[in-house]
């Protein structure tokens, strides 16, 4: 396939993922994002729990030894009634609340008002009792968190050798809104996530869509729009990506002045040979009619030399022109297979010369839109390619379809197919460059010049079509020309 084949099926599937780079910047942002959040959240969670631990146990340390023997002592003395009392002028002087318990973890005064018991109260005092009966056992102090409160427990020994757990209580705020609240922390969770989503959105847009305009028009400018510039804006950034899109419009500048500088030179160059050439013949004509038979041989050397750069040249300023004046061509209808069978015709008589034949033989007629000058010159050099080096006894096939449902849309495909000695596969991309020849001995032989399918190219890529070559496996070559049919397609 050749490279302009290989651009444009890159084109194609770029246009199918073109959000690829998008997504993937939007979301490394989102899971930045993410990590982002899961992080801090942590780390509030984990702070707040050991910021409160180590306050509550310098505070409720001081708390116990202060208040949990005397506490002991006077419920020992006067009862339930002195202890209430005792607590409940000692819990003004703390922050939280104190509480003495017996030795099976049960609570002298009433913990819990009986209006807000509920399941999760009832666990906590498994929890509660659970906690206490270790400390118990541990004989020392022991913290926990249960629920949303911060408790501090210490066991007491009366001097008669009753055993008690003296416990500080405080209300922990949660680092996170309780049960009642959660429908406000979802929504205020799903507003969060939103608006960093929207500044993902907006940044990977920012990054994504400059760079996908700077594919876009390094592809054109690899298919040949020499003309191709990024906007103006893209430019402007005061970033990395900014400094490419002005380096961009300063190499296509550059490759536009320097291909523009050849194909000027080439067409001068094609005209003012055309003057000393005209000349040439008809200083020819003139030693024809002056020298003798002697002569002859030499003289008929020269015209056949001055035919074929007569021939280069015209096909130089073909060239030129289809690469520099072909702004204003006019397509019409053409029925596409009276032009080839047309172009067949006269290829059969090139043919003889080879005992071989021009297989054509059309389903139906099939009509696009173009110009037939340039449609016809482009397949009568592939044509006539086909004949220069096929093979003598073998036929050159032509198959003409409409191929629909491609991504082109509908088109009308022209394959030709000789069966020479084919080409190698690394060459197959080289054939359609100007001058290019594989083999310059061969191309003396036959007369080429290496501009044929170079026109062609240039022809069919006017037309918005394409066209490639490929060894066949029976031998030989094919080249196949695709041309946008148009809206009206094919005649029965």
């Amino acid at each position: 396939m050749s490279r302009k084949g290989q651009v444009s099926e890159n084109m194609i599937l770029n246009e199918t993922t073109r959000g690829k780079m998008f997504m993937k910047i939007f979301l490394w942002f989102m899971a930045a994002l993410a990590i982002i959040f899961v992080v801090g959240i942590s780390s509030a969670y984990f702070a707040h729990q050991g910021f409160t631990r180590t306050e509550l146990r310098s505070e409720f340390g001081e708390a116990l030894d202060e208040y949990g023997p005397p506490a002991v002592e006077i419920y020992e003395s006067q009862g339930k009634e002195g202890l209430d009392s005792f607590l409940k002028l000692s819990n003004r002087k703390v922050r939280g609340r104190m509480m003495l318990f017996t030795s099976d973890g049960k609570p002298i005064l009433r913990l819990f008002r009986q209006d807000r018991q509920d399941k999760d109260q009832e666990e906590d005092h498994r929890r509660l009792e659970k906690f206490l009966m270790e400390t118990m056992k541990d004989n020392g102090t022991r913290f926990t968190f249960i629920g949303p409160l911060g408790i501090l427990a210490r066991k007491i020994t009366f001097a008669k050798g009753n055993d008690y757990v003296f416990a500080a209580f405080r209300f922990i705020p949660p680092p996170f809104p309780s049960r009642e609240n959660a429908g406000t922390m979802i929504f205020r969770l799903i507003a969060v996530l939103a608006a960093g989503a929207a500044a993902c959105y907006w940044l990977a847009n920012n990054m994504a869509v400059p760079i996908r305009k700077l594919r876009e028009a390094t592809q054109k400018l690899a298919q040949g729009d020499l003309g191709v510039r990024v906007e103006e804006k893209l430019t402007l950034r005061n970033d990395e990506i900014g400094d490419l899109g002005k380096g961009f419009n300063i190499m296509a500048e550059h490759l536009e002045d320097l291909i523009g500088a050849q194909k000027r030179l080439i067409g001068d160059i094609s005209h003012e040979l055309r003057t000393p050439l005209a000349r040439l013949n008809i200083a020819l004509g003139l030693a024809r009619k002056r020298s003798g038979t002697e002569a002859e041989s030499a003289l008929n050397r020269i015209e056949l030399e001055t035919e074929r750069l007569n021939d280069m040249i015209g096909q130089l300023l073909s060239l030129s022109r289809f690469e520099t004046d072909m702004t204003n061509m006019q397509k019409i209808r053409i029925n596409l297979t009276e032009l080839v069978r047309d172009i067949v015709i006269d290829a059969r008589f090139e043919a003889e010369c080879k005992n071989c034949d021009v297989k054509f033989d059309p389903i139906k007629d099939i009509y696009i839109y173009g110009d037939p000058t340039l449609i016809s010159r482009a397949t009568e050099n592939v044509i006539r390619n086909a004949l220069k080096h096929n093979l003598e006894d073998k036929d050159i096939e032509i198959i003409m379809e409409g191929s629909y449902s491609t991504t082109k849309g509908n088109l009308a495909v022209i394959r030709v197919q000789d069966y020479g000695d084919g080409i190698e596969e690394k060459e197959l991309e080289n054939i359609f460059k100007p001058f290019y020849r594989l083999d310059s001995a061969r191309d003396r032989k036959t007369g080429g010049t290496g501009l044929g399918l170079s026109i062609a190219e240039r022809a069919v890529k006017l037309h918005g079509g394409y066209i490639r070559a490929c060894n066949s496996p029976g031998g030989g070559l094919t080249v196949e020309i695709g041309l946008p049919m148009g809206e009206k397609t094919s005649k029965p």
